[in-house]
């Protein structure tokens, strides 16, 4: 019975993973000969619900994402890190962070 609790538990929860980091990332046409002010911190999320084993998030849509919430140009030291979680739907969520410009 022990061994069904350990196996539902491992089944019914969440894992992280970081996919990749990148120095700078932007989805909008910008200038890097413009000087920018540091408007700070700056996170953004794209999610699919009842996804395959195979689907992905696309990467743009995160960065848009934060560049729409904070109003930046561009994100620079940007982090990227994927949480999949598998209760009743499986649910993929990739998530950037960064310092925005």
């Amino acid at each position: 019975m022990k061994i069904y609790i350990f196996v539902s538990l491992i089944i019914l929860s969440g894992c992280s993973q970081n996919i990749g980091n990148l120095s700078i990332v932007s989805t909008r046409p910008t200038s890097i000969s413009n000087e920018y002010e540091s408007i700070g911190f700056i996170q953004g999320e794209s999610t699919i619900y009842m996804a395959p084993a195979d689907k992905m998030p696309r990467i743009n849509d995160p960065i848009q994402n934060a560049l729409n919430i904070s109003g930046a140009d561009l994100i620079t030291n940007a982090t990227f890190e994927l949480e999949i979680f598998a209760f009743i739907l499986i649910t993929k969520k990739l998530v950037v962070t960064g310092e925005g410009w």
